[in-house]
């Protein structure tokens, strides 16, 4: 399965049977109704490369907000489920070294966001005024840790049965009493478990709105392509794809591709296959 026909994310929240959650795959804001599958594209975070993976890991909801905390990602999202908006909260400045957020915690209306390296800054969202302070050095911060704040999923033995793969990347939340669902890692299903049976149920994610997210994956296609020329990794994509993506790269990507090291052969393996 091509990257980017897969659906699935690290965490979700429920709302009124609705499922939200970040595409662990590229750069997309999702909707599931959980009872059936029915999938919803809602766009995409801004400020993040529509290729980016991993962006956000914790996700919590309050107060009808919908807070997708980073993990890749230099923004903290915010979706407002009456309004239906997103907002982004910018606490990473372009010009710092990539680094991961390791650890989020919650307390009452401050969210802190802690990365992998004791060198780099903390930072502190007040989500209400949504201004964002940067904390030197390491300091014991008091509240809810998110990623010790779920449900210990009770079949363990039917992720071996099954042979669900990047099982420990994932989570399943009690959405209904003794009824848990998860999404399949890699894959474009959600996995219902009922307490007491032995077995899981692959529920498929149907699209609803295809159409425009098929007008939206056409660049997240292009920046994948762009990315895998200039590190010169291999191309997997049918010629046809190539080809139109390849047609509609604009001059700025032009130069970026100029710093890739045999990208005329990459491209002469794609139409020659």
């Amino acid at each position: 399965m091509r990257v980017t026909e897969k659906i699935s994310c690290h965490n979700y929240v429920e709302a009124d049977g609705f499922a939200y959650f970040s595409n662990w795959f590229y750069n997309g804001l999702f909707k599931v109704e959980i009872l059936t599958g029915k999938t919803y594209f809602l766009g995409c975070f801004n400020g993040e490369k529509y290729s980016a993976k991993n962006l956000h890991w914790e996700i919590f909801l309050k107060n009808k907000r919908i807070y997708f905390c980073p993990w890749r990602s230099k923004h903290v999202h915010i979706y407002n489920l009456e309004e239906k908006s997103l907002v982004s909260v910018k606490f990473k400045n372009e010009s710092e070294e990539f680094y991961k957020i390791e650890k989020v915690i919650l307390d009452n209306n401050k969210l802190f966001l802690i990365p992998e390296e004791k060198e780099n800054c903390m930072f502190e969202l007040d989500i209400n005024s949504l201004c964002v302070t940067r904390i030197s050095g390491r300091h014991e911060i008091h509240g809810s840790l998110l990623s010790k704040c779920k449900d210990f999923f009770p079949a363990d033995e039917l992720i071996k049965k099954y042979g669900i793969e990047r099982a420990d990347k994932f989570w399943w939340r009690q959405v209904y009493q003794g009824v848990w669902y998860g999404f399949l890692p890699l894959g474009r299903h959600l996995l219902k478990y009922t307490e007491g049976r032995n077995d899981v149920e692959f529920i498929q994610l149907n699209v609803v709105n295809e159409t425009r997210l098929k007008e939206y994956l056409v660049h997240v296609e292009r920046q994948i392509l762009i990315e895998r020329l200039t590190l010169g990794e291999n191309i997997d994509t049918r010629i046809s794809d190539f080809l139109n993506m390849f047609a509609n790269i604009k001059t700025d990507e032009y130069q970026t591709l100029r710093l890739g090291k045999s990208n005329g052969g990459k491209i002469w393996k794609v139409l020659t296959d």
